[in-house]
C-alpha cells in the first residue's frame, strides 16, 4: 500500500506546486490560447498583447465587417490562473452597460410606433403627481433620460443602483423626496438610475415586465439562446471565473448588485456572438431589422454642436460618438462590473465589434477608454490618437 501511495501523493503535491507556481504568474507571462470561427482579425495579436497587459485572464471578440463578414474569437483564459482551462466562444460573458442598448433600442421602438415621445415627461408617464422635494423632478424628459442629462450625477451622490437595494424601479414614489445634482437638460452626467427609470416607463406602457418586453421584442425573435437576465447572488455554470483587483473588489462585491433592479441597466448575460447577432439584427439596412431606418438614425442622433474629437463626451439616445477630424465616426457604449469588462460599438461603415472580458482593473474607466480607443485604431487603421494610450 505504501509503495503505491507515494506516486499518487507525489502527483498531487506536483500538480499543487505547478497551480501555485501558476497563480503566482502575471497573465502576460505566457502564451494565450486563441481560437477564431469565420476567420481571424489581422491586429488580433496586437489586442491580446494589449489585455494581457492590463491583466485580465481573457476575453471574447466578434467582429463584423462591411461586408457582413463575422469573426467570433476566445483568447485567453477562463480563470485568472493562467495555463488552466481556455477561454472559449460558449462561456457566457456579463454585459454589463451594454444592457442600456436594449433598453435604448425598446424606447426607439416606441417612439417610432407613437407610444412614446421624446419631449413627454417622466413624472406624467409613471402617473405621479407632486409634491416634489425638488420641483425640477417634474420636468425630466424622455429625451434627458436617454441622453444622461436627466440631472442625476453619480459623481456628487452615490449610485442607488449599485446600493443592495436601489428603490428604482420598486419604489418610484422616491422620486419626490430626491434632489438633483443638475437642472434636467443642462448637464451630461452618465447615470444608471435614469436608465432604470426609463426602463420603468417602458414596462408600464408595455404592461408587461421588462424582462418580458426585452424577450418579446429583441430576443425571441432573434432566438438568441445564451442572452438572459442574470440573478442575486449567483454565478452560472457556463460563466468563467473572473479577476478581481483584490485589493479593492471580490466576488462578493459583484453577486451582491440587485440584478432584478438592474434588467434597464446592467443584468443581461450571453455571448459576444450573440450580442453581435442582436447588434447585426437591430442595424440591418432591410425589412427584417429590428429598428426602422428612421429608428436607426434616431438612436445615433447626437447634438451637433458637440465636440466629436472628444472621448467619452457626446452621448445620443443609445450611444457615445467618437469621431476623429477627417476619420470615420463610431458609436460606442461600454461595461464594468466587479471582474467584467464590455464594450460595443457600431461604425458609420457598417463595422460592428463587441468585446467582453472576464476582469477589469480598479481604475476600471482608463482601462475601458485605452481598450476602445485601440479598437477605433485597429479596426479603422487610425494611429493619430495612439498617445492616449501610453
Amino acid at each position: 500500500m505504501k509503495t503505491r501511495f507515494r506516486p499518487v501523493l507525489l502527483l498531487a503535491l506536483l500538480f499543487a506546486a505547478a497551480t501555485l507556481y501558476l497563480s503566482s504568474l502575471p497573465s502576460a507571462a505566457l502564451p494565450w490560447f486563441t481560437k477564431c470561427e469565420g476567420g481571424s482579425p489581422a491586429w488580433l495579436d496586437t489586442l491580446v498583447e494589449e489585455i494581457k497587459v492590463l491583466g485580465y485572464p481573457g476575453f471574447q471578440l466578434s467582429v463584423a465587417d462591411v461586408n457582413g463578414q463575422r469573426m467570433d474569437c476566445a483568447a485567453g483564459w477562463s480563470s485568472p490562473i493562467p495555463g488552466t482551462a481556455p477561454l472559449n466562444l460558449n462561456h457566457r460573458m456579463r454585459y454589463a452597460s451594454l444592457s442600456k442598448i436594449l433598453t435604448s433600442s425598446v424606447a426607439i421602438q416606441l417612439i417610432d410606433e407613437g407610444l412614446l415621445n421624446p419631449e413627454l415627461h417622466l413624472v406624467e408617464l409613471l402617473k405621479m403627481t407632486g409634491p416634489f422635494v425638488d420641483e425640477r423632478m417634474a420636468s425630466i424628459r424622455i429625451d434627458d433620460l436617454l441622453r444622461h442629462k436627466a440631472g442625476f450625477d453619480r459623481a456628487l451622490t452615490p449610485d442607488p443602483m449599485m446600493q443592495p437595494h436601489p428603490w428604482c424601479p420598486g419604489n418610484l414614489a422616491a422620486l419626490k423626496s430626491i434632489r438633483l445634482d443638475h437642472d434636467p437638460g443642462s448637464h451630461f452626467a452618465y447615470a444608471n438610475i435614469g436608465y432604470c427609470l426609463l426602463g420603468a416607463v417602458i414596462s408600464g406602457i408595455e404592461d408587461k415586465s421588462l424582462d418580458q418586453v426585452f424577450h418579446d421584442r429583441l430576443l425571441n425573435p432573434l432566438s438568441l439562446q445564451s442572452i438572459r437576465a442574470l440573478r442575486h447572488g449567483e454565478i452560472f455554470q457556463d460563466e468563467p471565473q473572473a479577476f478581481f483587483d483584490d485589493a479593492h473588489e471580490s466576488q462578493n462585491d459583484l453577486l451582491a448588485i440587485d440584478y432584478a433592479a438592474s434588467l434597464a441597466t446592467g443584468a443581461w448575460s450571453g455571448t459576444a456572438s450573440d450580442f453581435m447577432s442582436l447588434l447585426i439584427s437591430l442595424f440591418a439596412r432591410n425589412e427584417h431589422a429590428l429598428l426602422s431606418d428612421q429608428s436607426q438614425t434616431l438612436i445615433f442622433k447626437v447634438a451637433p454642436e458637440c465636440d466629436f474629437n472628444k472621448w467619452r463626451t457626446c452621448h445620443g439616445y443609445g450611444f457615445y460618438k467618437y469621431k476623429p477630424v477627417g476619420q470615420k465616426a463610431m458609436y460606442w457604449r461600454d461595461g464594468s462590473l466587479p471582474g467584467v469588462t464590455a464594450f460595443a460599438a457600431v461604425f458609420e461603415d457598417g463595422t460592428k465589434v463587441v468585446f467582453l472580458a472576464n476582469g477589469r482593473t480598479y481604475d476600471w474607466m482608463a482601462s475601458n477608454d485605452r481598450i476602445g480607443q485601440l479598437l477605433y485604431q485597429l479596426i479603422t487603421g487610425d494611429r493619430s490618437g495612439r498617445q492616449n494610450l501610453q
